[in-house]
């Protein structure tokens, strides 16, 4: 029986190393560049992973090993050790380590990329090199020569099965857009509620309220009137300014499952939209992508404002 459990206990302990379990909820790194409006040829296909900090930009590339190849682009070999790391911005990737390129006096270390409309400036060493960004739309292989075909763009459906982000857990999945709209508009009647009461006053359908109606002065009666337009218009208000309202248990959930963020930057986050009505409605209307891109952008001001407080407590 002892015998029988150790060999059970080996056997799942060996089934998790040879088959880890996937991560779905994240992208590809393919799909992040597309995110950054960076094209996939920027990565060889052979990629089996990554980390990235988006609030810093800060990330890490895995491969499966050393990889070298020749674009079609021009003759120039490119060699990416198996661990490549830099700094990733919408316009520039920065500190870039583990790329080199070869030319004519040697091999260089590419150290930035600078974008720009239609093409890529490329800093290796003291010289740069622009590329068409129009000649990077597919994924080169390890291993390309010049004349190889490219293994073409890799999708996240072809490779989500491998490729997973490392320093990750599962996240609160992203609600249905149709939620964050609902309430947005309220349906008004055609009808006024002068008009309704009118005419419930002037053309009573039964006897009792026939005798009833009459013994009411005409004064009384467009005072009531008047009275039930204001309660409507009071009515009316109410609901508009709630429909309006923050949803703050609905944003707590839509800013924590944004992804690739830490738990305190998504926290800082949420207490600056709450203190900010508007910019909490705009964060709740925007696509899973743009909020990211907010949450981003939230992270830079964050990191002005706890400079100068830092600045403010050493004065």
């Amino acid at each position: 029986m002892t015998m029988f459990i150790v060999v059970l206990t080996l056997s799942v302990f060996s089934s998790l190393s040879v088959f880890p379990e996937q991560n779905n909820a994240y992208p590809d790194p393919y799909e992040v560049l597309k995110e950054y409006e960076y094209p996939v040829g920027l990565l060889p296909a052979e990629v089996t992973g990554y980390k990235l900090d988006r609030c810093t930009g800060r990330f890490s590339v895995f491969l499966k090993g050393p990889c070298h190849y020749t674009t079609e682009t021009n003759a120039y070999p490119f060699k990416f050790d198996e661990i490549v790391t830099g700094v990733i911005r919408r316009d520039r990737i920065t500190n870039i380590r583990g790329v080199r390129v070869k030319s004519i006096f040697g091999w260089f270390r590419i150290r930035n990329v600078f974008r720009f409309d239609d093409f890529f400036e490329i800093a290796a060493g003291a010289v740069s090199s622009e590329v068409p960004i129009e000649k990077l739309q597919a994924s080169p292989r390890c291993g390309c020569a010049s004349r190889c075909e490219n293994a073409g763009p890799v999708s996240k459906t072809s490779a989500s099965g491998s490729l997973v982000s490392l320093d990750e857990e599962s996240s609160i999945a992203v609600k249905d857009e149709e939620k964050i709209a609902e309430s947005d508009s309220i349906k008004r009647s055609s009808s006024t509620p002068e008009d309704v009461l009118q005419e419930k006053v002037e053309k009573p359908t039964c006897p009792s309220c026939r005798v009833s109606s009459q013994g009411i002065p005409d004064q009384d009666v467009n005072n009531f009137s008047k009275l039930s337009v204001q309660l409507g218009e009071i009515a009316q208000s109410l609901r508009e300014i709630n429909s309006n309202r923050l949803n703050i248990t609905l944003l707590y959930h839509e800013v924590m499952s944004v992804r690739d963020f830490d738990e305190l930057t998504l926290l800082r986050a949420f207490d600056y939209l709450v203190k900010n009505d508007n910019d909490g409605k705009g964060f709740l209307a925007k696509t899973p992508k743009h909020r990211a891109v907010a949450v981003e952008g939230f992270c830079e001001k964050d990191e002005v404002f706890r400079k100068k407080e830092d600045k403010d407590q050493t004065s």
